[in-house]
């Protein structure tokens, strides 16, 4: 899932260098949104928000999707000077910092996601307490049986 929508921003954001199959140069996608930086990140921080609320996640897991993308900012902005501008004709130290950039991320989304996804679990089994339901919500989830019969 994550691949496949990844797939459908980058259709959204690149510019048209995305080839259909290994070998087919001769057709390219992209809607080349990237020509406007940071309207390119607009829209990749939106979508993390919707992936973010279509999960039901935790203010953690929002605040961690937003820092990601301001950190960013430097990369798509000329007016923020960042560490992009010491790998200036150095593409593949800049495609490694790229790279690292996402592990960080990919790995700080999965550790407070995996909070929610164990809430989650523990509200299912019945092993989470009444104060911890009230406090957090699971919009997106089945109506589930909690300890004493109530359903949420």
């Amino acid at each position: 899932m994550a691949i496949s929508s990844h797939i459908v921003l980058d259709l959204a954001t690149h510019i048209q260098d995305i080839a259909v199959a290994p070998g087919f140069d001769s057709i390219k996608f992209g809607s080349g949104l990237y020509a406007v930086p940071l309207l390119a990140l607009t829209l990749e921080t939106l979508y993390g928000i919707t992936c973010w609320w279509l999960f039901g996640g935790s203010k953690k897991l929002l605040a961690v999707i937003i820092l990601l993308n301001l950190a960013a900012l430097s990369f798509y902005s000329p007016f923020i000077l960042g560490s992009e501008q010491f790998l200036t004709g150095q593409p593949k130290i800049f495609a490694a910092a790229i790279g690292v950039h996402i592990i960080v991320g990919l790995f700080a989304i999965g550790l407070f996601a995996r909070t929610r996804w164990n809430d989650a679990d523990k509200l299912e089994e019945g092993n989470l307490n009444q104060s911890a339901i009230s406090s957090c919500t699971f919009p997106h989830s089945r109506p589930t049986q909690v300890r004493g019969g109530n359903s949420t």
